[in-house]
């Protein structure tokens, strides 16, 4: 009984967001994985660069390190494409190009910040190609990134990834260290 009645919530809570109009198509976004363990909402967060996985621990600036701004994950990027790493709407765009807010569809905001001291670089080394309000999926570009010319400036190219929003968070699972790719699902954010 107890399995029946999760499978129709389950399918309820799928019809429900595949109508809403925030999205597109019909589909469920594929970053959204619902599951109702403990009543608690997943989301899952994709890689938006290639390269190599680690903890907020592991990045060199303290702000990130200490978690001040919230959790999340960072990137050592091995080519300067950037991708979204969840549906959502672009919220800001720095007009140093290399910070990029993100909402998503349970108001949860995000940072998406390329490279460590790159905002002395005032836009070099950076290609945008989104705007405010602007809608994205998954796998969207969002920008690309000089690394030679970052490095050349003696600037870190960790792109690092926080969920703002630390009220709505309760955790963020994320997987172990290792390389990934642009798209490979990389963590799960709980959200209360």
């Amino acid at each position: 009984m107890k399995r029946t009645i999760f499978l129709q919530l389950k399918s309820i809570a799928k019809e429900f967001i595949s109508s809403l109009s925030f999205f597109p198509s019909a589909q469920l976004p594929q970053q959204v994985d619902i599951t109702f363990d403990n009543t608690k909402t997943h989301v899952s967060l994709f890689a938006p660069a290639t390269g190599k996985l680690k903890c907020l621990n592991d990045v060199i600036d303290k702000v990130y390190s200490t978690k001040t701004l919230g959790d999340g994950f960072a990137i050592t990027p091995t080519n300067g494409k950037v991708c979204a790493p969840i549906n959502g709407e672009i919220v800001s765009v720095f007009p140093t190009k290399h910070a990029i807010g993100i909402r998503d569809e349970h108001e949860n905001d995000y940072l998406l910040h390329m490279g460590i001291g790159t905002v002395d670089l005032n836009g070099h080394g950076f290609k945008s190609f989104i705007k405010p309000h602007q809608k994205i999926r998954v796998g969207d570009v969002l920008a690309i990134m000089d690394l030679p010319y970052i490095l050349q400036h003696n600037k870190i190219t960790d792109i690092v990834f926080v969920a703002l929003s630390k009220e709505n968070i309760d955790s963020i699972e994320l997987k172990e260290s290792a390389p990934v790719a642009i798209n490979d699902e990389i963590a799960k954010i709980i959200i209360k």
